[in-house]
């Protein structure tokens, strides 16, 4: 086995560095003669390793290798071998290092199992997973009941790598015997790895019949999150082989599968060779066939816009199919926006206005401050959508340019929107400077400022920042409104007694409006939390505006027993019983 696991696993130009690597590492400065490569596998080789890190610059045959490989393997002692082993640390090359390694537990693992596996978990976790499934298949070939004994010495991941291997070694178990192996160790989820393997397997030697399968089984099981995706894979690979002639075969699937594959395929077939995609979708019929159209030119516009335009002006059938014009622009712009507006005169005139904005609009992410002399191709109503962009990106890498900017271009409700818009993207990095900024724009009458806008974006990431920001916003609805998102923060975090706390900063006369403005946000996103914490409210007044909530939940969805309404209702105050009884039916 041991003598195969370096061509398996390094392909192409690597192979050179591997053989001349592995031949240093057993033979050290000196390297037999061609012709010694003819004798007896069993021979004894006599050099000594000096050496592991020299490259030699001859033996670069595979075959050689290998067979050098085997024979050192195979005529050294064990101490001789784990020796060379304990010394791979002097082999400076991960992927060769990965390599020898996998000769060595090939050569142990059932000889010397248990050293071998100490040796394997002393090795970084990212290199060790492709030992473990050596080890574990070679141990499983050996003995399936001694394979699954030595799980007990690894961690959950590891755990569950080697599991999988030896389940695969065992193909003859059935599903269910497979099933109860993997939950006596609390993997489950491994009998769909194998699962996966196995299928992955035949489809490399009959994927018609791994198709087949895996449709049927998608119907059983669609709900399995990994499902899907081998469909898909096996799906691609069998297109890859067998091109129409399997879009064909494709619709002899059952009708849900039918078309689930149908759509993987045309857009496997879209990025390369999106024509005969085209006309496989219009092969189709009524909506399904509208569909795989849009998803076929969306895939082109993001490879090749121009050809996929080209082709679909001259086309007689659909240069007519204003909607696909529209989804390739919308890909055209996502990917190539500058290329958008240089074939903006070969598009519908009737489609240039929106392209138009949206090329300005993907353009604004990379380059802001060069869109900006672009904004005169919109309209006005457009350039505000475009500017929105621009500010988004422009204020985190030149806030005070942006600004400028935005005062010189505009006045008034947009003006207000797009500092907004700073605002919320400075919010988490610079909280000081926007607090000052915000603090510098009008209020509305019953409208917070926007303070409270930097607050709220604050609090969704830092509460503690959030709160060290409240001191710096303007008094009356702006103040309440910013206490409030931090206070119900807070309540999410599972600190209720700070959350109340919070409020008895703020002025008397808005302390109850502070309180019942968070129990009623308590109760929308968590009504049984309030309701278990209800004892706990710091006022009487806190306690029944709770119940009044925690009441009207109920009411809507019905969440409490009778014994537990009894229970809120013993929270209401005299004035809410009357108002409570007042609203019921």
């Amino acid at each position: 086995m041991c003598i195969f696991i370096i061509g398996s696993l390094i392909v192409g130009e690597a192979f050179p560095i591997v053989e001349q690597a592995f031949f240093s590492f057993v033979v050290g400065t000196e390297r037999p003669k061609p012709q010694d490569l003819s004798t007896s596998a069993n021979e004894e080789i006599d050099v000594v390793p000096t050496n592991l890190s020299n490259l030699l610059e001859e033996h670069k045959s595979l075959y050689e290798m290998s067979v050098f490989v085997r024979r050192v393997l195979d005529s050294k002692s064990e101490d001789q071998l784990w020796d060379l082993w304990n010394r791979i640390h002097e082999i400076d090359d991960s992927r060769i290092r990965s390599v020898v390694n996998q000769n060595f537990v090939s050569r142990f693992a059932t000889t010397s199992p248990q050293k071998t596996l100490n040796k394997i978990l002393s090795i970084s976790e990212t290199q060790r997973e492709v030992l473990l499934k050596t080890f574990f298949g070679a141990l499983a070939d050996e003995n399936f009941r001694d394979s699954l004994s030595f799980l007990s010495f690894l961690n959950e991941k590891d755990e569950r790598i080697a599991l999988q291997t030896i389940l695969i070694a065992h193909a003859e178990l059935s599903e269910d015997q497979q099933l109860e192996i993997a939950r006596q160790y609390g993997h489950s989820a491994v009998v769909f790895d194998v699962y996966r393997y196995h299928l992955l397997s035949l489809a490399e030697l009959n994927s018609k019949a791994a198709m087949t399968t895996v449709a049927g089984d998608l119907l059983s099981n669609r709900t399995h999150p990994g499902m899907l995706d081998l469909f898909e894979t096996i799906m691609k690979y069998w297109i890859d082989l067998y091109g129409t002639e399997a879009i064909a075969q494709i619709r002899s699937l059952p009708a849900e599968t039918k078309y689930l594959g149908l759509q993987i395929g045309l857009l496997h077939y879209a990025q390369t060779d999106p024509r005969l995609a085209v006309e496989l979708a219009q092969e189709q019929s009524g909506q399904f066939s509208d569909f795989l159209l849009t998803e076929v030119f969306r895939t082109w516009g993001a490879s090749e816009p121009v050809s996929a335009l080209e082709f679909l002006t001259k086309s007689d059938k659909l240069n007519s199919n204003f909607q696909l014009f529209e989804v390739l622009t919308i890909s055209w712009a996502q990917h190539d926006p500058q290329g958008l507006l240089e074939q903006m005169p070969n598009l519908p005139e009737a489609l240039h206005a929106r392209a138009t904005l949206r090329a300005l609009k993907s353009l604004a992410v990379e380059s802001p401050e060069e869109v900006v002399l672009l904004l005169d191709q919109v309209n006005t109503e457009s350039k505000l959508h475009v500017a929105r962009t621009i500010v988004e990106y422009w204020a985190q890498s030149d806030l005070d340019q942006t600004l400028s900017w935005i005062d010189s271009e505009f006045s008034g409700s947009d003006r207000h929107s797009l500092i907004r818009v700073v605002l919320l993207n400075i919010a988490t990095t610079s909280p000081e400077r926007a607090i000052k900024l915000a603090r510098t724009e009008p209020t509305g009458f019953f409208e917070p400022g926007l303070e409270f806008e930097v607050i709220d974006q604050l609090a969704r990431t830092d509460v503690k920042q959030a709160k060290a920001m409240l001191p710096f916003v303007r008094d009356g609805v702006t103040k309440l409104s910013s206490f409030g998102v931090v206070g119900f923060a807070l309540v999410r975090r599972q600190e209720i007694s700070e959350a109340f706390a919070l409020g008895v900063e703020l002025p008397e006369k808005m302390r109850d409006s502070y309180n019942g403005g968070l129990v009623g946000d308590w109760s929308i996103h968590d009504a049984w939390g309030l309701y278990q914490a209800i004892d706990t409210l710091p006022t009487e007044k806190s306690k029944s505006r709770a119940a009044v909530w925690l009441l009207g939940s109920h009411r809507d969805s019905e969440l409490f027993s009778d014994e537990e309404i009894i229970h809120i209702r013993s929270f209401l105050s005299e004035a809410d019983t009357r108002a409570v009884n007042f609203q019921s039916p």
